[in-house]
This record gives structure tokens, C-alpha cells and sequence, in this order.
């Protein structure tokens, strides 16, 4: 007879976040003061999600304002080859993924993504907002999840 066992909850959660700047900055019309800052810091602990997937984000610097001490990210690979490297806004945004520090994991691109996108000052065409992963191991069984 099999035997079952009662696994520890696992929690993914995304937020498309509109346009996050870092603190003192504007991105796109949108300018945050510090308690919206608190604010999405706090509401993201509530959830307390294992891994979380973030859109439209401006920088590192964004994302580390709103996110809680204990996990690791990375966002999609166009953010760290921006002139900026993806250390200050650049009127640009970005998908990230965030995982807690408590799970062995590994980062993916997911380029296929990443779909041409006309900007509407007529510029060429170029691939914007692509994906990332995150590889995962829970009691040694790896999942993929993506965003």
C-alpha cells in the first residue's frame, strides 16, 4: 500500500508592478515616494511566496526597494546589456523572478519571449521584455518555473 505524505506548501506569485523605479527616480510618468515603497515590500511578505515573478521593473535597484531580505533573483538578460546594465532606470522595463535563498536553484533566459516590439518614435523593431526561469530542487526533485 502506497503511503502519503503531506508536502510543505509551495507558493508562486506574479505581479506586474507598473513601472518600478528605484526610490528617487521616475519611470515612465510614474513617480514613487516611500511609502509606496514600504508598501510593496509589505505586501509582498504577506504572500510570502517561494518564488515570485515580477513585470515591468526598472533596474536592480527597483527590485531590491520592494523585496524582502531572504531571496535571490535575476532579470531577463536585455536589463544586464542596457547602457546602464541594469544598475539605474533607464526609461526601460524589465521581468525578473525572484526565489527564496532556501532552495538550491539555477537562473534561465528564455528567449523566445522576447518578441520584436516597434517603439512609437518609429525605431527599427528590437526584442523586448524576454523571459527568465528559475531550475529548482525541493527534497531533491528538480521543477522549472518560468516567467
Amino acid at each position: 500500500m502506497p503511503t502519503i505524505g503531506l508536502a510543505e506548501p509551495f507558493t508562486v506569485a506574479s505581479w506586474n508592478i507598473a513601472n518600478l523605479g528605484a526610490p528617487g527616480s521616475e519611470l515612465r510618468g510614474f513617480d514613487r515616494d516611500a511609502d509606496d515603497y514600504t508598501r510593496i515590500r509589505e505586501i509582498i511578505s504577506s504572500i510570502d511566496a517561494d518564488v515570485v515573478a515580477f513585470q515591468e521593473i526598472g533596474s536592480v535597484a527597483a527590485l531590491e526597494a520592494v523585496l524582502p531580505d531572504g531571496y535571490s533573483f535575476r532579470f531577463e538578460i536585455h536589463c544586464y546589456e542596457n547602457a546602464q546594465k541594469c544598475a539605474a532606470d533607464a526609461d526601460d522595463i524589465y521581468n525578473a523572478i525572484a526565489i527564496r535563498d532556501t532552495f538550491a536553484h539555477g537562473f534561465f533566459q528564455i528567449d523566445e519571449l522576447a518578441v520584436p516590439h516597434q517603439n512609437e518614435c518609429g525605431a527599427p523593431a528590437r526584442p523586448v521584455r524576454g523571459g527568465v526561469g528559475v531550475d529548482l530542487s525541493v527534497d531533491a526533485t528538480w521543477c522549472r518555473r518560468s516567467t
